[in-house]
C-alpha cells in the first residue's frame, strides 16, 4: 500500500515514468537502502512492540535521532562535540527510565530483550539516514523504488513464516499502516519542508508526536501511560531539542 501511495504521487508529479531508468541507475544503493528500509527496519521493530509496551517501544524509537548523530561521526567523519556527548548521555538515560518502567530489575529479568530490539531499530533506521545523505538520492523517487523492490522480498519472508494470511480486519490495518506509516506522511513532510518559510519552526513540530502516540496508546489500546515512560521521553526528546539548538558549550 505504500508502494501504491508513492508511485500515485509520482503519477501525480508527472514523474513515474522516471522510475524505471531511476532505478537501472541507482540499483545498488537502492537495494541496499530498501533492505534496511522497510525489509529490516519493520522486522526488527514489530518484534520489539512484540516484547515491549507499545508506549516503552515507541519512547526508545524517539531516541534514534541521537544514533545518527553517532554514526555521523563515524561514516560521515562528523565531529562529536561536548553537545553531543551530553545529549546522548541524557537520551540513554532516559531509554533505561523508560525501559525500566519504573522498576530497575524489571529490565533486566524481563524487558532486556525487548529494549535490544527497539534499539535495534534506531540503529537501523539511522544507517538509514547516513546513507541516504551519502548517496544524495531523491527522495521521493528514491523511496518509490525502495517500497516496490521490498513487495516480493516481503512476500517470500511472510510465505516462508507462514503468517501471508489476509482477513479484512489485517487487510485494513495493513492498509491503514501502508498509507500514512510511509506514504502520505512522508509526502506531506516533504511538502511541509519545501513550502515552509522557517523550516526551522516545521523541524520543531516532530517533537509533538510521541506526546500525541501516548494519547492513541491509551485511548486505543487501553494502556496506561506510566509516569516512568513520560519522564524518560521527556528526557529524550530534551536531550535532541538540546543537541539541536544553536548555542555552543
Amino acid at each position: 500500500s505504500s508502494a501504491f501511495v508513492l508511485c500515485g504521487v509520482l503519477v501525480w508529479q508527472h514523474r513515474l515514468h522516471l522510475l524505471p531508468a531511476y532505478f537501472l541507475t541507482h540499483w545498488p544503493a537502492l537495494l541496499l537502502l530498501a533492505l534496511l528500509n522497510p525489509v529490516l527496519y519493520y522486522q526488527v521493530l514489530f518484534r520489539a512492540y512484540d516484547v515491549l509496551l507499545a508506549q516503552q517501544a515507541q519512547a526508545i524509537n524517539y531516541s534514534w535521532a541521537i544514533c545518527l548523530s553517532l554514526l555521523s561521526v563515524i561514516w560521515l567523519g562528523q565531529t562529536m562535540t561536548k553537545r553531543d556527548v551530553m545529549a546522548s548521555v541524557l537520551a540513554y538515560l532516559g531509554v533505561v527510565v523508560v525501559a525500566a518502567g519504573g522498576d530497575l530489575q524489571q529490565l533486566f529479568e524481563s524487558n532486556i530483550i525487548g529494549v535490544m530490539w527497539a534499539l535495534g531499530s534506531t540503529l537501523i533506521w539511522a544507517m538509514y539516514w547516513v546513507l541516504s545523505k551519502k548517496y544524495d538520492l531523491d527522495p521521493l523517487l528514491s523511496l518509490a523504488a525502495m517500497f516496490c523492490i521490498s513487495v516480493p522480498i516481503l512476500a517470500v519472508f511472510s510465505a516462508q513464516e507462514s503468517k501471508l494470511v489476509l482477513t479484512s480486519t489485517s487487510f485494513y490495518a495493513a492498509l491503514y499502516v501502508g498509507v500514512f506509516e510511509m506514504g502520505v506522511s512522508f509526502v506531506t513532510w516533504l511538502l511541509a519542508m519545501k513550502n515552509a518559510q522557517n523550516v526551522s519552526r516545521i523541524a520543531n513540530l516532530i517533537f509533538l508526536s510521541p506526546f500525541i502516540s501516548l494519547l492513541w496508546i491509551n485511548g486505543i489500546l487501553g494502556e496506561s501511560v506510566l509516569p516512568s515512560t513520560l519522564i524518560g521521553l521527556v528526557m529524550i526528546l530534551s536531550a535532541t531539542l538540546f543537541q539541536q539548538s544553536q548555542s555552543k558549550v
